[in-house]
């Protein structure tokens, strides 16, 4: 054949594609088959090695010259293998490859023919895997059903076959936390070098593909680089040898729970026949797993029920129609002396004999016929004791809904039917005491009630009727605040707020509005118990009344006595005072006479002026009994004060009584007026003095930091107290003295000896400085008075240059604005500023001295004034002083005010009556210099 003819044929082999190589491989011919085939054409092919269009793992494996040197070898080279077109794309060729000689049979080169076999080959692929993938599903429901191990080895079943089926190189199950996006793997199957990644993962740090396997969707990448829900974490899933994957999710009850995935460590496109396989497989192995764990739960359950049923106290069973025991639970050993394995497969004859058969036999029939059926039957216990048993039979039914047989229930009733035997008997007993109840509810003359927690009446007894007149309608329903007095209402809201925290009420008493309106006094006993409150109130108006009338009794009876001891006390102070007022007026009538020596007038002036600071004094001790004079109190050193007045006492007692001062190894303060401290101590001294006869021992010990008890029933305090202790080794006081020690003009003393006022005026002292005194005695042996004053912080001194020494100083022409009610008193006081030196005027109240000062004062500079006095006084004159004029001084005298008793820190200069001129002039002279005491 010539050449034009050979080459004619070589082009019109549409179908086959020819290529001509050199002896190198070397592409020197490309008919147009081969374009045809392949897509290249001519041109483009020419001088390409022949291995262009082989693939890139048959050219690594040297296919091309395997084919070349068989060819030379055998005449020919054939092969069925995939081939590459333009584009990379890959058909399945069947070809041959024989040597090309010239005429001289010299080899030249190579000729390959190639006809595209795809269409062919996948056909018969996929018959073939079909087949295969049929064989492996029939495989795994074998192993699937014949499996006995647990879930997670059926898992491992269809992770090996799938592995082996697709050829892939890591498939695996695990269990999924869809909220924390997590996969954990108990182990998985791996070839071809794959690792295992058998653990908990992250579903993210390999994708985003977590989204569409939450919503139940098949996850399909052909390769993890290019799809975008991979390309990101692509280089995780290389590190595992993951490049494309098939990820199946799987749910229960509308959750996911697990995933079964299979991987390929190199790219791949995935067919739907292999989709579809596993799907198959993930859908048979849950099936598998769901019936595994369906059958474990049921073997679960059958051991539960047997422990359950074994555990109860009476009989348990089931006889099927022909009347065989299906089951029977441990009771059956203690009723019939059979085991549950003895029971099963006989029937109720055997067991219970024929004559218990036929005593059961009609209500069995009932049961089979599908009736519920309930019996008491006396069934003596095998040691003969009676025995009474509740027989129920239940039928059961089958699929198609037919009775199949029934359950038996049987219990030991025996201590039951006695107990409702005896309740029977006695419910006409109750009855007749529930009747009795009644009778004392409705009769009962305390108010007996039921409210709620709100304090709302849910029912009340008739006395609530007899005792506010509204009815039993009236008062169920209602609130009980809607009938308490108003100024009552918030102790009632804290009384039932207790109540309400579970406390218990006793004795609480408020009023309510009787219907007429008028209130009664009601005495509650209340117990709250869950949201009830149960009370028992009583009326205790006529009570509250009587006590009423009792108080004014009483306070009638201590009048009486209090005008009982005026009496005695007028008498005392007329006694004493007329004493006094005979050295003064005898004293007086002397000093009248003009031939009277200078030797004698300073003597009875001293005598005057000794005998009103006598009166003065005992004006002292009797306010200070009645706690109404007007103490002064600074803050004093306790041990100094304590041992200064030891060290005066030596001329008080006399030489034969021994002193001894005990202190504190610490200093301790207490704020009181001085000169009434060292008058009780003087006091109680005395009084010790006289019971010692002028001999024995006077010890005075102080402690710091003490506790006040309990005296004379009075409570103690916690303290800290300063404690004073003056002890006495005299006579001692008589039990029946001991009450009326501290009564004023009391005393034990010979006529003329005492006047009975220097204790009262300690125990006066203690307690208006907030403390008390305790007195303990033992006949013959000795008395100790324990005086109790609060203890306070120390205080820095002003140092005050002395001016009670030395002539009174007098004014220099200030202006003084006298205040004073008293005629007398206020023309005497301004005579006396007058000849000290001072300019004065004088106003008879404290409205007519505001109007005299006006706003600025008007050029005074003190305003001397009367504490008591009609309208305004004189601490309230010099507040609104204070409030008004605050640099305006104020200087105040008082013989007696309950005002300043009470309220002893004023804040004012205070001169006591009756005072003197030196007195008065040094108080004025202090003040409007500016040297006021601190106090």
């Amino acid at each position: 054949m010539d050449a034009a003819r050979q080459n004619a044929v070589f082009e019109s082999a549409l179908d086959f594609a020819i290529v001509v190589t050199d002896r190198d491989g070397t592409i020197t011919g490309w008919n147009s088959g081969s374009e045809h085939v392949m897509g290249w054409t001519a041109d483009e092919m020419r001088s390409q090695d022949a291995g262009r269009f082989f693939t890139p793992e048959d050219r690594a494996n040297g296919r091309v010259a395997y084919e070349m040197a068989t060819s030379l070898k055998e005449g020919r080279a054939q092969d069925e293998r995939w081939h590459l077109k333009k584009g990379e794309e890959r058909f399945w060729a069947s070809g041959e490859m024989m040597p090309l000689r010239d005429e001289n049979e010299t080899h030249i080169g190579f000729v390959k023919i190639i006809r595209d076999r795809t269409a062919e080959h996948l056909t018969g692929v996929a018959l073939r895997d079909g087949e295969v993938r049929r064989k492996a599903l029939l495989d795994l429901s074998d192993q699937l059903a014949e499996h006995d191990d647990d879930t997670a080895s059926l898992s491992d079943v269809a992770s090996r076959i799938l592995g082996q089926v697709l050829g892939v190189q890591l498939v695996g199950y695990g269990l999924v936390d869809p909220d924390a996006e997590t996969i954990t793997v108990e182990r998985d199957w791996t070839s071809g070098g794959a690792v295992s990644i058998a653990g908990t993962l992250q579903f993210r740090s390999f994708g985003s593909y977590i989204d569409d396997l939450k919503r139940g969707e098949m996850v399909v990448i052909d390769d993890a680089r290019n799809d975008p829900r991979t390309a990101a974490q692509a280089a995780a899933l290389e590190a595992v040898n993951v490049r494309a994957l098939v990820n199946t999710p799987v749910f229960e009850h509308g959750r996911f729970v697990a995933l079964l995935f299979v991987c390929s460590a190199t790219p791949r496109t995935w067919t739907e026949d292999e989709l579809e396989f596993i799907r198959e497989v993930a859908a048979r192995t849950r099936t598998a797993t769901a019936r595994r764990m369906a059958e474990s739960g049921l073997r679960t359950s059958e051991t539960q029920l047997r422990l359950v049923t074994d555990a109860l106290p009476f009989l348990v069973s089931f006889v099927d129609r022909t009347l065989t025991y299906r089951f029977a639970n441990a009771a059956y050993r203690d009723w019939f002396g059979k085991t549950p394995e003895e029971v099963v497969g006989r029937t109720i004859p055997e067991i219970a004999g024929a004559d218990g058969y036929a005593v059961r036999r009609a209500q069995i029939e009932r049961a089979l016929a599908g009736e519920s059926v309930q019996m008491d039957l006396d069934w003596p216990r095998q040691d003969g004791r009676r025995r009474i048993a509740d027989i129920r039979y239940l039928p059961r039914y089958d699929a198609s809904g037919a009775v199949d047989g029934f359950y038996v229930f049987v219990q030991d009733v025996t201590a039951l039917r006695e107990a409702s035997t005896v309740l029977a008997q006695r419910a006409d007993t109750l009855a007749q005491e529930v009747a009795e109840r009644d009778e004392v509810w409705r009769l009962a003359t305390d108010l007996l009630s039921v409210l709620r927690i709100d304090g709302r009446m849910v029912t009340c007894n008739p006395a609530w009727t007899t005792a506010l007149g509204w009815s039993e309608a009236e008062l169920v329903g209602r609130l009980v605040f809607d009938l308490i007095h108003p100024d009552d209402q918030e102790p009632s809201t804290v009384g039932l707020a207790g109540l309400a925290r579970g406390e218990t009420v006793t004795g609480f008493e408020n009023r309510y509005q009787h219907k007429d309106g008028s209130y009664r006094w009601l005495s509650w006993n209340a117990v709250p118990t869950g949201d009830r409150i149960f009370s028992t109130t009583r009326d205790v108006t006529a009570a509250k009344e009587q006590a009423l009338a009792l108080e004014a009794t009483a306070e009638a009876l201590r009048q009486s006595q209090k005008m009982e001891a005026v009496g005695q006390l007028t008498g005392g102070v007329a006694h004493d005072f007329n004493n006094l007022l005979t050295i003064i007026r005898s004293s007086v009538d002397f000093l009248r006479r003009p031939d009277l020596p200078e030797e004698r007038r300073k003597r009875y002036m001293d005598a005057v002026s000794d005998t009103v600071e006598r009166a003065a004094k005992l004006t002292g001790q009797l306010l200070a009994f009645a706690r109404r004079q007007a103490l002064t109190p600074e803050v004093l050193n306790v041990g100094d004060r304590l041992r200064a007045v030891a060290d005066m006492l030596d001329t008080v007692t006399g030489a034969r009584v021994r002193v001894i001062t005990q202190l504190a190894d610490h200093a301790c303060f207490i704020k009181a007026d001085l000169s009434q401290f060292e008058t009780a101590l003087v006091n109680m001294a005395v009084n010790a003095r006289d019971a010692m006869d002028g001999e024995g021992t006077l010890t005075l010990r102080l402690g710091c930091g003490a506790a006040m008890p309990v005296i004379r029933n009075h409570a103690g305090a916690d303290g800290p107290f300063a404690k004073i202790e003056l002890s006495d080794t005299g006579s001692g006081i008589a039990e029946a003295d001991m009450g009326r020690i501290f009564e004023p003009f009391f005393t034990t003393k010979e006529v003329g000896k005492g006047t009975g006022l220097g204790l009262s005026q300690v125990f006066g002292f203690a307690k208006q400085s907030g403390g008390d005194v305790e007195v303990q005695s033992v006949i013959g042996v000795g008395t100790t008075f324990t005086l109790y004053l609060p203890e306070v912080a120390a205080e820095e001194e002003l140092e005050i240059p002395d001016e009670e020494s030395g002539p009174a100083p007098g004014g220099t022409g200030q202006k003084v604005l006298v205040v004073e009610d008293n005629i007398e008193v206020g023309t005497f006081a301004t005579q006396i500023l007058e000849d000290l030196g001072y300019r004065t005027e004088w106003a008879a109240n404290a409205e007519s001295a505001l109007i005299r000062l006006g706003t600025d004062g008007d050029g005074f500079e003190v305003v001397f004034s009367d504490v008591v006095m009609p309208g305004m006084g004189g601490i309230a004159l010099a507040e609104e002083l204070r409030r008004r004029l605050p640099r305006l001084p104020v200087v105040l005298a008082s013989g007696y005010s309950h005002v300043l008793a009470e309220n002893g820190e004023h804040g004012f200069e205070l001169l006591h009556k009756p005072y003197s001129a030196d007195q008065l002039s040094r108080v004025l002279r202090r003040i409007t210099t500016g040297k006021r005491r601190h106090r």
